[in-house]
């Protein structure tokens, strides 16, 4: 509407434009400034800015994104193939920082240490837990569709920041977030495709990656600009166990009931 192109040029009347007699009635004319100073802030977080355009970060961050996404998926596929996965596999390994006192680093058979043993935020290559397994082995469509959520979330909440390039607009109301996502991936954020009917829903099942302001109802990015892509796939693994212990236990409120994407 017009407003939300117009109101960042909003004034306090002054002599300078020829009024003869300005008049503050309810608070002096400092007071007046700085109560518009605060009211233009706060349309900045809530209004929904209507000529956005995804800026130069976000599209390479998006690339970036796309083209290890794609290696990752591919080195899952080698690993499930016996053919392949014989060709990566070697002798287990203890991960980087627990040698301990083995001889190179191999353990015996007993004391290998399993997938579910390893911890994602102490492993450096994601590719390779020691054995040639990837820590995203057990990854299921789901798995992949929730750690792409993550990164979506992520890149489009700063990305919004980046094209924004104001400090006091570094993230926007919750009620915008399909808007800008459709700007941006240029296609609708299908939240009933993650088994829920509304948009905070869906943030409470990557709270990990994207909380909300409670007070203003304000995306909040759990993690920098500059966090490397490993970091969403350690999230998304540990939230993995944690899915599968809770169903271990007899919670079937952890089961995810998405839809896969065609």
């Amino acid at each position: 509407n017009e407003l939300a192109r117009c109101f960042e040029k909003l004034t306090i009347p002054s002599e300078e434009e020829g009024f003869q007699e300005i008049c503050f009635v309810w608070d002096g004319e400092e007071e007046s400034h700085e109560d518009l100073k605060q009211w233009i802030a706060e349309k900045k977080l809530l209004q929904r800015v209507q000529d956005l355009r995804p800026p130069v970060w976000f599209k390479e961050k998006l690339r970036e994104w796309q083209t290890v996404l794609s290696k990752w998926k591919r080195r899952q596929e080698d690993w499930q193939d016996p053919v392949k996965r014989r060709r990566i596999e070697k002798p287990k390994l203890l991960p980087v920082g627990m040698l301990g006192g083995h001889e190179n680093g191999v353990v015996d058979e007993a004391e290998q240490l399993s997938l579910e043993e390893v911890d994602p935020w102490k492993l450096l290559d994601l590719m390779d837990i020691g054995s040639g397994e990837p820590l995203f082995s057990k990854f299921s469509w789901e798995d992949w569709m929730m750690l792409e959520l993550r990164v979506q979330l992520h890149l489009l909440v700063h990305g919004y920041k980046h094209a924004m390039n104001d400090p006091q607009r570094v993230t926007f109301h919750e009620s915008h977030t399909e808007y800008y996502y459709e700007v941006f991936f240029r296609r609708a954020l299908r939240v009933r495709h993650f088994g829920v009917t509304t948009l905070q829903g869906l943030l409470e099942m990557v709270k990990d990656t994207m909380e909300v302001i409670p007070s203003k109802l304000l995306l909040d990015p759990q993690l920098s600009d500059d966090t490397p892509f490993e970091n969403f796939v350690r999230l998304t693994e540990d939230a993995r166990r944690l899915r599968f212990a809770k169903l271990d236990a007899g919670d079937l409120s952890a089961l995810l009931r998405l839809t896969r994407s065609e």
